[in-house]
């Protein structure tokens, strides 16, 4: 069989050389089969393809940018309702507070140390416990306030500044507790410790952890990071109970303008005595049982600064008084930044408060 296929093929070549015409010198008209004898055939295989370029994971490095001297505003936004589960029936606070906010560049070390600062231009607050509701509007300035909105008042051109590490960690606060002071100098000086209590407890979310809320999900490491790739981010909150808390952020999405990053977050369970450490032990215990938190943010590659973010926080907590008596408590806080372009500031007229979630919603 060998032997007909190599005649076949000769064969075959033979009448392929043949029938190619004739050339200048007459080549063509010599037997071919001579040129041929005793010389294996060659067959050609088929060339490989040329190898697919490998398509690279895109990766780069999440990093605070911002140039010295700009204002950068943002609008921040904390909805808390608290639900008390009581044997006459549940009863349900809700807050909402929005500020628009102007973070700058202040300094910078050679060290990568940044110090910023942080000017609340507008604020609008508002609260409802047991059917009344009682709110304050920066825009809509009004002298008949209860002292307990007053510090609203006062953040209105008040401000402080911070200094933060080259791996996006808040290193000290620089003259916040002159801001606090500064918030509550409305406040009747008779009532102005109380009012100050309330206030910092009612706003540590919302105020001092503004910075949190801000560059708190950016990768700690100063190193490219790729879709996909995770870290670790945690705070604490010690007002008006302390809160451990962990956030699990994942890189979802990458481009040339904008990183898409989830957010998974544990609430560790604690426990404390009184309203602040140092009260009598035994009055009222507060027991944290645990929480999570999920949400999404989306940071500007240019600036670093969220262009949106969202977190949801859901804690469980229960409340032992004194008598022994213990109730459930629930509290519901959404978290919500966003970039606020500079031309649009004049007209913040513009930008209405949020629906309150209905508890069902978010369990």
């Amino acid at each position: 069989m060998r032997n007909l296929n190599w005649w076949i093929l000769v064969t075959v070549w033979t009448g392929l050389a043949c029938g190619c015409g004739d050339s200048e010198d007459g080549e063509s008209n010599r037997p071919v089969a001579s040129t041929l004898e005793g010389v294996e055939p060659e067959i050609s295989s088929p060339q490989p393809a040329p190898p697919r370029a490998v398509p690279q994971t895109p990766s780069a490095v999440l990093r605070l940018n911002l140039q010295p001297g700009r204002r950068i505003p943002l609008l921040k936004t904390v909805q808390q309702t608290l639900i008390q589960k009581m044997p006459q029936g549940d009863i349900v606070n809700r807050d909402w507070l929005e500020m628009l906010v102007t973070l700058r560049l202040e300094q910078m070390t050679e060290d990568g140390r940044r110090k910023l600062s942080v000017r609340y231009e507008r604020v609008r607050y508002q609260n409802e416990i047991g059917g009344q509701t009682v709110s304050f509007d920066s825009d809509r300035p009004t002298d008949q306030l209860p002292a307990v909105m007053l510090p609203y008042r006062g953040l209105v051109d008040n401000g402080f500044a911070f200094w933060i590490g080259p791996d996006h960690r808040i290193l000290e606060p620089v003259g916040f507790a002159d801001f606090l002071k500064r918030c509550i100098r409305d406040v009747p000086p008779a009532q102005r410790e109380q009012v100050l209590n309330a206030f910092a407890n009612s706003t540590e979310e919302g105020v001092a952890n503004f910075v949190d809320d801000s560059i708190g999900y950016l990768p700690l490491a100063d190193h490219p990071v790729i879709e996909g790739e995770t870290w670790t981010r945690e705070r604490s909150l010690s007002r008006p109970v302390p809160l451990f808390i962990q956030n699990h952020c994942s890189l979802s999405r990458l481009t040339d303008r904008i990183a898409d990053i989830d957010i998974a977050g544990t609430i560790a369970t604690t426990r404390t005595f009184g309203e602040q450490a140092g009260d009598k032990q035994g009055e009222v215990q507060v027991i944290v049982r645990g929480g999570h938190a999920h949400g999404t943010c989306r940071i500007d590659r240019e600036t670093g600064l969220p262009l949106h973010a969202s977190v949801k926080h859901l804690l469980d907590m229960a409340v032992r008084q004194a008598d022994g008596r213990e109730f459930v408590q629930q509290k519901i806080t959404t978290t919500t930044v966003r970039l606020f372009p500079e031309q649009s500031m004049p007209n913040t007229n513009a930008i209405q408060p949020a629906s309150y979630e209905q508890s069902a919603e978010n369990r």
